[in-house]
């Protein structure tokens, strides 16, 4: 629990820095945000934050590596990236140059207390590179594909007790995900506390099959569920 009311602490003074206005502002002129406010966007991942200190709080780790897949402006990882002590490390994945572009030049105007680290890659390319390959403490995806994509491109970033935390529609959606795909890809599902957001959580609770994630553009064509 310390390492929750940690994270809460580092975020209280979150809606009055002037780095995160500037963030949102540059976003929205270049076309990388939503048609929502600057103040739901960011209390949206706010919201994200604070459901993803509840699963790193379990694991009991004062150093946890997080992936955000398809990061696109940096919603929720610059967030989650703020919330984080020294020590600990998130990797911005985006596939999209003009995307990474931005996200490397605001990360460097942040200098955020953790490492934070931009990878100009699509994530089945991620999944398979030695050097993140179950690794992971946290694996976040907000808008980032369907359930099946999500699930093939994460599970492989996690090391045995990592988490997966995706947003789900409003309506909720704990039957967009299938149970048997999701326990091959070695996941087991997780309970949160009740939010005004919606959510589904994974335990990664065995290795991954070494044939996921299948090769760039599969998952995506032929996915698992």
């Amino acid at each position: 629990m310390s390492f929750f009311i940690g994270m809460m602490q580092s975020l209280s003074g979150i809606n009055s820095d002037p780095r995160i206005r500037r963030w949102l502002q540059e976003a929205w002129e270049l076309g990388l945000l939503g048609p929502q406010s600057f103040d739901v966007q960011l209390e949206h991942s706010i919201v994200f934050v604070r459901a993803a200190s509840e699963l790193l709080a379990a694991l009991v780790v004062s150093n946890p590596i997080c992936f955000d897949l398809g990061s696109g402006a940096g919603i929720p990882g610059f967030v989650l990236a703020y919330s984080l002590p020294r020590g600990a490390v998130v990797h911005l994945v985006e596939s999209q140059a003009r995307r990474a572009e931005f996200l490397l030049r605001q990360k460097d105007l942040f200098q955020f207390d953790c490492s934070v680290k931009v990878v100009n890659e699509r994530a089945e390319v991620v999944g398979r590179a030695a050097e993140y390959r179950e690794v992971g403490s946290l694996v976040v995806a907000r808008g980032f594909a369907g359930p099946a994509i999500t699930a093939e491109c994460a599970a492989p970033l996690l090391t045995v007790g990592g988490f997966l935390l995706v947003s789900d529609p409003p309506e909720g959606g704990g039957e967009r995900w299938n149970e048997d795909v999701m326990d091959e890809l070695g996941f087991k599902r997780q309970s949160l506390n009740e939010g005004p957001m919606s959510f589904s959580a994974f335990l990664k609770v065995r290795a991954t099959p070494d044939r996921y994630p299948r090769r760039v553009g599969v998952p995506a064509k032929r996915p698992l569920f």
